[in-house]
């Protein structure tokens, strides 16, 4: 189930309850629940990017599938093979998902497995899941049963998969892998308690400043190279020897090998240090843009009285573009010649970015940024464009939040029932990713926004060929802090944990 808001009107909401199914000890239970309503809203108030407003009550949202518990993880990224890195804001600690994660099994044994059990399933329920993703496995160490020596009896594996799990046993003879259980069925599937599928290994342990709400370990980005040189890169900030009260933001790569970070180097350190009344604003997250440079979003850092996202001098309130090797300012940045000028500066203006996507076709920079109670904005960035931070807004309450100064968003966030403008009408915009939407049917291409407050996963969809007019936003889910789309499936995280979406719980 999900909700589509217009922007001219909202239109019908429509509940859906997922169906779900279970089938364990050869036992069926199939169980579905849906309901359905409309309901008509008026239309926008004029703001011609704004979601239009409602006094209705906001459905209850489909929520994903628990892949793996973590605290705070408030950035996750895959590497090439599919291994599922995160980061937990306040531990410190950046690690390694088990399960992997949205990779099909290659392994015979696991494969022929899976296989067996979905065809078992279909036998004994008429229902056909022979092209169900595997979202999640594990083939623990096998013992030798696996390999053809082991004990009549003896269980062999379990692999995981979306909502089930599937015991694999060697009950009727030694020397085979595979072998139907006593009650005649090639495996069984069970349902498995969400939170209890995943767990995780520590990859790197670095001490953090986690002394406000936006500070601690707060990105993280695989290299594209990742294949050949094993680069991991994050973005914290680090207590200061001496100084209880101010942090030390900096970027940090480490090289996997084995799944454990190594050698830890520091290639973006002189950033200003965090405001010592509140570590606020700091940002931010890591990319790498299609170009293959490193792009860093960096806060305000709570200094509003010194409009520091205005001075080009200064790294804040900035979108940077960064060289890997060095973080150093990457070739054709639009400021890289000018005299007193961060030549690391992409794009400025901006008050609380904490994350950005690129779109897969343009290269351009979607970031939204978040305002000081309204106003709440998606900018579609550009090279050396202001976005008007701090402008004649900041905490009062405009006739609109366009005009302000700098350029224009093409998007304001808003609450139900509220105006952009109005105060307390945010929704704290945090975590973002394209998505190309080939395994949702019930979807259309369009960036994802995870709103902090009231929890919300978002759908924007923008007309092409240009993808800078919102043609619609639709709430697809929960969500709380962080989105990622990974061959073509939705995860994101919540405080507790890492999310992966399946396509049948959204219900139009």
């Amino acid at each position: 189930m999900y909700v589509k808001r217009g922007l001219s009107t909202i239109g019908a909401m429509r509940l859906h309850a997922l169906v779900t199914t279970a089938l364990f000890a050869g036992v069926l239970a199939l169980v579905s629940l849906a309901c359905s309503g409309d309901t008509d809203t008026p239309p926008s108030t004029g703001e011609p990017t704004a979601s239009a407003t409602s006094t209705q009550v906001e459905p209850t949202l489909p929520v994903g599938t628990l892949l793996v518990e973590a605290s705070q993880p408030v950035a996750f990224a895959f590497t090439p093979d599919g291994r599922l890195f995160f980061t937990e804001r306040t531990t410190g600690e950046i690690r390694i998902a088990r399960p992997t994660s949205g990779q099909t099994p290659t392994d015979p044994q696991v494969q022929q497995a899976i296989d067996l059990a979905k065809a078992d399933y279909g036998q004994v329920t008429g229902v056909d899941i022979a092209d169900m993703d595997v979202v999640s496995w594990t083939a623990r160490e096998w013992p030798d049963a696996c390999l053809g020596l082991g004990e009549a009896g003896e269980v062999c594996t379990e692999v995981i998969t979306l909502g089930y799990r599937i015991v694999v046993s060697v009950i009727d003879s030694a020397g085979a892998a595979v072998y139907r259980t006593d009650e005649g069925s090639v495996a069984r599937l069970e349902t498995i308690r969400a939170g209890t599928i995943g767990t995780s290994d520590l990859f790197a342990a670095v001490d953090v400043f986690p002394g406000g709400p936006e500070c601690g370990l707060l990105g993280i980005a695989v290299d594209p190279d990742f294949e050949t040189n094993g680069y991991i890169y994050v973005y914290l900030t680090q207590p200061i020897p001496g100084d209880d009260v101010r942090s030390q933001p900096r970027v940090i790569r480490y090289t996997d090998v084995n799944g454990e970070g190594t050698e830890p180097t520091v290639i973006v350190e002189d950033l200003p240090t965090t405001n010592p009344a509140i570590c606020g604003h700091v940002g931010g997250n890591l990319h790498f843009g299609q170009d293959g440079y490193l792009y860093l979003s960096l806060g305000n850092n709570e200094r509003t009285e010194d409009a520091v996202a205005a001075d080009l001098s200064s790294p804040l309130g900035k979108i940077l573009r960064l060289n890997k090797e060095d973080g150093s300012a990457a070739p054709g940045n639009p400021f890289e010649n000018d005299p007193g000028v961060d030549p690391r500066v992409f794009a400025y203006g901006l008050r609380n970015t904490y994350d950005f996507a690129f779109h897969p076709t343009t290269g351009e920079i979607y970031a939204p940024d978040n305002g000081p109670g309204n106003c709440d904005e998606l900018n579609l960035i550009r090279a050396g464009s202001d976005y008007g931070v701090p402008g004649s807004l900041r905490i009062r309450e405009p006739e609109s939040c366009l005009g302000l100064g700098g350029t224009d968003p093409i998007h304001l966030f808003t609450r139900v029932g509220r105006r952009p403008e109005q105060l307390a009408s945010n929704m704290a915009p945090a975590g973002v990713a394209y998505l190309e939407a080939d395994r949702y049917p019930t979807l259309a291409d369009g960036l994802l926004v995870c709103l902090f407050n009231p929890d919300i996963l978002q759908l924007i969809e923008f007309a092409a060929p240009e993808f800078d007019t919102v043609l619609r936003v639709t709430d697809i889910a929960d969500c709380e802090i962080n989105v990622e789309v990974w061959e073509g499936r939705i995860y994101y995280s919540r405080s507790d944990g890492i999310y992966v979406l399946p396509p049948e719980a959204l219900v139009p």
